[in-house]
């Protein structure tokens, strides 16, 4: 590498490096600024984890009294189906009461007609008794023994017919107290019926009830072993930002590290910038064109031909035009394209300088064709220097126009 080329290397060098510092003392700051927010982010993620702990417990215990729920409603599913079973025993043996209380009330008709009967008989033969003792009047002392026998009868005729009616009434108090038993017990029969529908509602309640306990149980089950997985997903990213915040805090002190030795080849490259554009000569690179533009130049130019470097650069004055000799620029020029065409790699040439004074210097170039990725020629770089012509031989002097010699020559 050229002297010219280390010197346009190291400005860019020192712009990258000023440009890097400032994105090492942004990248620190962001760091910093993301360790902060990593640290709060791990003490959020620890009370989350912490919370979701005790809703993963809650849920646990939420399980178990819907388990116990579940288990206090079977439990009364059970005695309800008891109980709807002892109802419908109930309401079969009052159904079976209410049938037999009709037996008996018809029983009770029946009796009752017989006891008419007996009473009619009873007054019939009261009836023939009267009868018989008005014929035994007639009869005289013949009919006596005939009057106490109607007597008989009609004593025996009339005690039936008062029992008759003992019977009749006994009978018609107990139909009384029949139909009051059977309009009881029918209530009593619609009553248990209700009851036995109000079960089996209940029951078909308690049922779905159950039912939806375990829906419950199964959600409240799914709940907790979903916080439970959460849970553990928590306390595994709690561990990971933690980490995280490690790594962070790694970095920043990297970038710490870092921003110390970017400073310090900084400081070295500045140095070694300052030492290049204070050195004895001329570093360049220019174009491969018409006068050779500069777009780049050390400071050694105003030592060596009292222009400034700024001046080269933005084309004030011409290298290949204000500082070569007149004399020898159509030589130089010849020389160097030479080399190119020869596919050449370097070039070592002497020839005069016209200083800002107007003096005249016999100088010594070296340089290089730089090509691009592409193989095309891009620009040259090299040194200039003020030679003795005792020590260097003279390549264009005293108006001569020889041919300049290059290194590959």
């Amino acid at each position: 590498m050229s002297s010219g080329d280390a010197a346009n290397e190291l400005n860019q060098l020192v712009e990258h490096t000023e440009r890097f510092r400032e994105r090492i003392e942004e990248t620190t700051d962001a760091s910093r600024t993301q360790a902060d927010y990593i640290s709060g982010l791990a003490k959020d993620v620890n009370d989350v984890s912490a919370t979701m702990e005790e809703i993963a417990s809650s849920a646990t215990e939420i399980v178990d009294m819907v388990e116990e729920a579940s288990e206090t409603a079977e439990s009364g599913l059970e005695a309800g189906r008891r109980a709807s079973e002892q109802t419908q025993e109930t309401v079969d043996d009052v159904a079976d009461l209410v049938a037999a209380m009709e037996r008996v009330s018809e029983q009770m008709e029946e009796i009752g007609t017989v006891t008419e009967l007996i009473a009619d008989i009873a007054d019939q033969t009261n009836l023939l008794a009267l009868n018989a003792n008005i014929e035994a009047a007639h009869a005289g002392d013949e009919g006596a023994g005939f009057t106490v026998v109607a007597n008989e009868v009609k004593t025996l005729a009339e005690e039936t017919g008062e029992n008759a009616d003992e019977i009749r009434s006994l009978i018609e108090s107990l139909e009384s107290e029949t139909e009051a038993g059977m309009e009881a017990a029918e209530r009593t029969h619609s009553s248990v019926l209700e009851t036995a529908d109000d079960i089996d509602t209940a029951l078909e309640a308690i049922d779905e009830a159950v039912s939806k306990v375990e829906e419950v149980m199964d959600g409240a089950t799914e709940i907790a072993d979903a916080n439970d997985v959460q849970a553990g997903s928590i306390e595994e990213f709690a561990a990971r930002i933690e980490d995280l915040g490690e790594e962070s805090d790694e970095i920043r002190e990297n970038m710490s590290d870092a921003a110390t030795l970017v400073d310090q080849h900084s400081s070295v490259v500045e140095h070694a910038s300052g030492f290049l554009h204070g050195f004895p000569g001329l570093a360049y690179r220019t174009l491969n064109e018409d006068g050779w533009p500069v777009v780049f130049a050390t400071n050694g130019i105003e030592e060596l031909a009292g222009y400034t470097a700024e001046q080269l650069v933005e084309g004030e004055i011409v290298l290949g035009e204000d500082v070569i000799h007149e004399d020898d620029q159509e030589a130089v020029w010849e020389a160097i394209q030479d080399l190119v065409d020869r596919n050449g790699t370097a070039y070592d040439i002497t020839y005069r300088m016209v200083t800002r004074r107007g003096e005249v210097k016999t100088v010594r170039e070296r340089g290089r064709p730089i090509y691009d990725d592409q193989g095309e020629l891009e620009a040259f770089e090299g040194y200039i220097w003020n030679t003795d012509e005792s020590e260097t031989q003279v390549l264009f002097g005293g108006g001569e126009t020889a041919p300049a010699s290059t290194a590959d020559d």
